[in-house]
């Protein structure tokens, strides 16, 4: 039997994210803890989900969920979070213009979104050209010397929740978007920081 549609919504904006992996779902669920932003869920996904398609088709069917439930909602917003490494962006970028979703890709990988946390922009050059290609190991290697060490699939460090250091995170990453575009990210740099921004500016 179908469930009466509710008469107004949960919240003012709904934010749902997918991820390509279990390292950026754990990061984002002990950023937003378990009360301060009821407003953000995770799009359901299987245990081998781990390529853009298979991200954008999940946020596909979150949000036919959500349409079965409750009214629809301009605001609410949907983010694939996805990685250069193998794949190709612009295929994954033209469908989420397409279906009106938001990206917030990484290239090489959302680990670089970690480490400026930590590292200062300066401190970076020296990874660019090795992450070409969407090589993520010269990243991964430089959290790995932090204490605690960082865990492929587990975020622990506790400076990645720091306030101040979030806040310098997201400052030093749109100095490396400067290019904004619409367009995917051709070279090294994070647009993690506009769904973070978007979590941080949205109501509970």
């Amino acid at each position: 039997m179908r469930k009466r549609r509710a008469s107004r919504r949960e919240v003012n904006r709904r934010i749902v994210v997918a991820t390509e992996g279990p390292t950026e779902r754990d990061y984002i669920k002990k950023l937003i803890g378990k009360d301060r932003y009821s407003n953000v869920s995770f799009a359901k996904q299987g245990g081998g989900d781990s390529d853009p398609d298979s991200v954008i088709r999940a946020l596909d069917k979150a949000k036919e969920r959500i349409a079965e439930k409750y009214d629809p909602n301009e605001e609410d917003e949907y983010w694939a979070v996805v990685d250069k490494d193998q794949w190709d962006l612009e295929s994954a970028a033209k469908q989420v213009r397409q279906k009106k979703y938001c990206l917030a890709e990484s290239y090489p990988c959302f680990e670089l979104w970690l480490l400026l946390h930590f590292k200062q922009l300066n401190e970076l050059r020296g990874l660019e050209g090795k992450t070409s290609g969407g090589k993520c190991k010269p990243v991964m290697d430089v959290l790995k010397s932090k204490d605690p060490p960082y865990q492929k699939g587990k975020v622990t460090n506790k400076g990645y929740f720091d306030e101040t250091k979030t806040i310098e995170a997201i400052s030093k990453a749109k100095n490396l978007d400067r290019k904004e575009t619409n367009h995917p990210l051709r070279g090294f740099g994070t647009r993690v920081y506009k769904l973070i921004e978007s979590i941080r500016n949205s109501s509970t």
